[in-house]
């Protein structure tokens, strides 16, 4: 996968329509799609982690005009508390193919970006969040789930 031709994001948690940073993206996207990626998924309080697994998480993809789309890494990476050449991060930003899926239930991939734990360890303390049935008849796990603890505002964060 070639990571200067990767012009989306796939978000899970805070960063989709309607969460709690959906309005900090830097610019309009593109279009945004649901889709799914490979991994586990797991709920630390207010917002969730996700890391390499076997199961499925579901979210949003953004795309991204490629004009925007360095500027867009610079908010994003800040947020997630990644930074390319720092060894202590919260989140490292990863490449991954995502499926998108339509109103039709077809189905493509995508190349994105994507925010994994840096620290896959401190997971393991953490609640997974289940697997559920989903659109197409799918098993996803999705944040927020019935337990999870969602802040209504940065403060509760």
């Amino acid at each position: 996968m070639n990571n200067d031709s990767i012009h989306a994001f796939f978000v899970y948690g805070t960063l989709k329509r309607n969460h709690l940073r959906s309005g900090i993206w830097p610019k309009k996207p593109v279009w945004v799609h649901q889709a799914t990626v490979a991994g586990d998924l797991y709920d630390l309080g207010p917002y969730p982690a996700a890391c390499d697994g076997n199961g499925l998480i579901l979210g949003e993809v953004w795309e991204i005009h490629p004009g925007d789309i360095q500027e867009t890494c610079f908010v994003l990476d800040r947020i997630e508390g990644y930074d390319p050449s720092g060894t202590s991060n919260e989140y490292i930003r990863v490449a991954v193919h995502a499926t998108i899926f339509d109103e039709s239930g077809q189905s493509s991939t995508i190349a994105a970006w994507m925010y994994h734990a840096a620290d896959s360890g401190r997971l393991k303390y953490a609640r997974k969040i289940p697997v559920t049935q989903c659109f197409y008849g799918s098993f996803v796990a999705e944040w927020p789930d019935s337990l999870s603890r969602v802040p209504n505002s940065f403060a509760e964060e």
